[in-house]
């Protein structure tokens, strides 16, 4: 007698996805550093006094949760059948978790998130209006799929864009408007775009022999030397922009010491790969990448509470 396969219970299959395509822990880490470090530098750069975090930061943290999970469900859709054919075993490929499911979540987190928007004020949500129409663009890939397809990095470069946004939105909730914003807050937004490219170029790494015609990456791109300086030129700017927050802020010896261990960290992973472009070099340089932003950020924001201090309200 022929069995019928049973379907995964609901949190079975959204706990596959998660693990699979937005893991929640480790999102909420790197998505607490990259608030943490807009969030306080925006209220470091304009005043001499302690920290501040309430329940509007506590607001503003989940809309950039959301605003994070909101693209990966965009991009569910816009990169479904290239991951039918470069990977097909992923969760949503399988139809584990379907795109009609996934419609219902996206409804439900563009619901959240304009409730959010509307309880911070009239200038945060004209902010994160901004964020959204740049969101709705990325959807559409600025109505230019084919042409940036085909030029990886001006892809990173566009699709970047968002990021800068998002701290924009991160420091009008701070300070509770734009217009108090400092003029240094633009090493801020250096900082955080250097950092999400340099994580995006250090995760398409391949080596040659696993390079595949339908899978742009940079290595397929500019070669094993090229995409490491690719990936280098990334670093040196959120390592940049982070030394000089870090000196503009006055912070304690040792962040600049941090920020400088995050760069050494990043290059080693990028030199070994140029020198020999294999495999497992490939795999070290997503995970020195990923270290060395995430101890960039982590510098920062720890820097600057110790000091100044924080204290709990808006």
């Amino acid at each position: 007698m022929a069995s019928s396969a049973v379907r995964p219970s609901f949190w079975a299959r959204w706990n596959s996805y998660q693990a699979e395509r937005f893991p929640l822990a480790s999102h909420a880490v790197a998505i607490a550093l990259l608030f943490g470090s807009t969030w306080f530098a925006a209220q470091a750069l304009t005043s001499t006094g302690r920290l501040h975090l309430g329940p509007r930061g506590l607001a503003a943290f989940a809309a950039t949760f959301l605003t994070l999970l909101l693209l990966r469900v965009f991009d569910e859709f816009k990169d479904f059948e290239d991951d039918r054919i470069n990977h097909p075993d992923r969760v949503v490929q399988r139809g584990i978790v379907t795109l009609a499911e996934l419609r219902v979540l996206g409804g439900i987190i563009v619901a959240v998130l304009a409730a959010l928007a509307a309880a911070l004020g009239p200038r945060p949500a004209i902010a994160f209006g901004a964020v959204f129409g740049f969101m709705l663009l990325m959807r559409v890939e600025f109505f230019v799929r084919d042409w940036l397809r085909g030029h990886v990095f001006t892809y990173a470069l566009t699709h970047q864009g968002i990021t800068p946004l998002i701290c924009l939105y991160i420091g009008t909730v701070s300070l509770g408007g734009w217009s108090g914003l400092p003029r240094d807050f633009f090493a801020v937004l250096g900082a955080a775009t250097g950092v999400g490219l340099c994580f995006e170029v250090s995760r398409k790494f391949q080596a040659p022999a696993d390079e595949k015609p339908t899978l742009d990456t940079y290595t397929r791109r500019f070669g094993p030397v090229g995409a490491s300086w690719v990936g280098f030129a990334t670093l040196a700017v959120a390592a940049g922009c982070s030394t000089f927050l870090e000196a503009r802020m006055a912070l304690a010896g040792w962040v600049g010491g941090l920020i400088g261990l995050a760069t050494i960290v990043g290059v080693v992973g990028y030199a070994r790969y140029a020198a020999r472009p294999t495999a497992p070099n490939a795999v070290r340089v997503k995970d020195l990448g990923t270290l060395a932003v995430v101890l960039l950020e982590f510098s920062l924001v720890v820097g600057m509470i110790a000091s100044r201090g924080l204290a709990w309200g808006n």
